[in-house]
């Protein structure tokens, strides 16, 4: 009772700031991308400027908003996924793990090699995990019960945060087409992750779907600044 009435306390003071939160992140990995590239190259300013983005933002943040038994709390349902009421839900998951194994699998999969098997696992854990407390967990808990802060602006901000990379590597079907998939696929992920007020699910899609993709173009990197 007592850490349900500290968890309530800190959700409250953490609103306003969760507004401002894409606008700082936005611009200060933009930053971080574009000077560690100028500095150390493409492949190590790429990876320097992911490690800020999973560790200050991805992971500090939520547990400095929520405390450890709060972001642990991240994870637990409050409205099981998989139940006759949520065959909706259940769709759009089966959707996007379909759309996944077509997406990802498919085209890169000649591409793997031992090493990136290897390191795709432990980058699709930390990507999943991050991405998934930040855009989906954060504005699921503190805003339950907001379709606009709880799904809409999380998964705008979500998709428009995936500019900053792009001043390293840019996408191989244009900005535009990236950010409408990121944008929809981000939405699915709010949609499930706000109906069951979890990211147990979501964050599992998220793994798999970048542990197909063999972690890419995050593994290559590390591979290049190797020298492997």
């Amino acid at each position: 009772m007592k850490y349900h009435y500290s968890l309530q306390k800190k959700l409250r003071k953490n609103r306003k700031f969760l507004l401002i939160i894409p606008v700082i992140l936005i611009a200060s990995t933009a930053f971080v991308f574009f000077v560690f590239s100028n500095i150390f190259g493409n492949d190590l300013g790429y990876l320097i400027g992911f490690s800020f983005y999973y560790f200050v933002w991805c992971y500090s943040i939520p547990i400095l908003m929520l405390g450890k038994e709060g972001f642990v709390s991240l994870f637990t349902e409050m409205n099981p996924l998989f139940t006759r009421k949520n065959w909706y839900l259940i769709l759009i998951f089966s959707l996007l793990v379909i759309g996944t194994l077509m997406m990802y699998l498919i085209p890169v999969i000649n591409d793997a090699t031992i090493p990136l098997i290897l390191l795709a696992l432990p980058i699709a854990v930390i990507h999943g995990i991050g991405e998934e407390a930040l855009w989906r967990g954060l504005y699921v808990k503190n805003f339950p019960k907001n379709l606009f802060l709880g799904i809409i602006f999380p998964t705008i901000t979500f998709a428009l945060w995936h500019l900053s990379p792009q001043i390293i590597y840019s996408a191989e079907n244009g900005i535009f087409n990236f950010l409408l998939s990121t944008f929809f696929l981000g939405l699915s992920y709010s949609i499930i992750a706000y109906k069951t007020g979890s990211i147990k699910w979501v964050a599992l899609l998220h793994i798999i779907g970048s542990l197909l993709a063999l972690g890419q173009p995050i593994t290559t990197s590390i591979l290049s600044v190797l020298g492997i």
